[in-house]
């Protein structure tokens, strides 16, 4: 079976400065990755790598077995920081099918393909009674799932997300992940977080990285662990406010 996403000695360079070194890395399908580590280690800089937004200095990257700018149609992308402004004068729908904008394809040329897969993914996140709603009127999470929905339109079989609950509050980030638990069933998923104890009941393996890549099953990643990714001793701080090596936030 093809991985969904394959590294082979991968090194990533940006100035004369090492990013990611000798990076190898395979993940299956069916996958609900977490990727994890300090800041400036190279997260955001792996998930570019397998969208093509960035080429390997050293070694290969490949997608379902193809490079990563060729499998993009069967990737679905959510950024950390969204260009999409809630106050812009877009529906619910219209911001969802942005989503399907390609080359050379103007915005608001929509076929009744475009706007049932819309609807399909909105459906899928919940929404799909608020299609006509203006943008503005959605509360952050409701936004949130919009976003989701605008990278589920391409259809794609594998969903990277960056820090995707970096804004939420608590109740929203357990109904985030409990909704990608439920994409995990049909899509692989690969998510940048910063609280792998708030992740860990619903992920099956984590990558750690700072500059290079360690790769673990969920049960494996002990203390001693993240104290190597983040360079020394690491607290952890419980969203129920007490402490222990393995639990919430990083607190350097």
């Amino acid at each position: 079976m093809v991985d969904v996403i394959e590294l082979t000695n991968v090194s990533f360079e940006r100035s004369g400065q090492g990013i990611l070194r000798d990076v190898n890395l395979h993940i299956g399908p069916g996958d609900f990755v977490a990727v994890v580590g300090p800041n400036g280690g190279g997260k955001t800089t792996l998930l570019k790598l397998m969208l093509g937004l960035l080429a390997p200095t050293t070694g290969r990257v490949s997608i379902f077995g193809l490079p990563p700018v060729q499998a993009r149609s069967m990737v679905g992308y959510m950024p950390q920081y969204s260009s999409l402004d809630p106050g812009f004068p877009l529906t619910v729908g219209e911001a969802v099918l942005m989503g399907r904008l390609a080359p050379g394809r103007g915005l608001g040329f929509w076929g009744r393909a475009d706007k049932d897969v819309a609807a399909k993914a909105l459906g899928h996140v919940g929404l799909a009674d608020l299609i006509r709603r203006p943008l503005a009127e959605l509360s952050g999470g409701q936004r949130q799932r919009v976003l989701v929905a605008r990278a589920l339109v391409g259809e794609p079989k594998l969903l990277l997300l960056d820090e995707p609950t970096s804004n939420a509050d608590v109740r929203s980030e357990h109904d985030f992940y409990d909704l990608l638990l439920e994409l995990n069933q049909a899509m692989t998923i690969v998510v940048v977080t910063h609280d792998l104890g708030f992740v860990s009941p619903y992920i099956q393996h984590v990558a750690c990285v700072n500059k290079d890549v360690l790769f673990h099953p969920t049960s494996e990643v002990t203390g001693e662990v993240i104290s190597r990714v983040y360079g020394g001793p690491v607290s952890m701080v419980r969203h129920d406010h007490h402490h222990e090596k393995m639990g919430g936030c990083f607190d350097e």
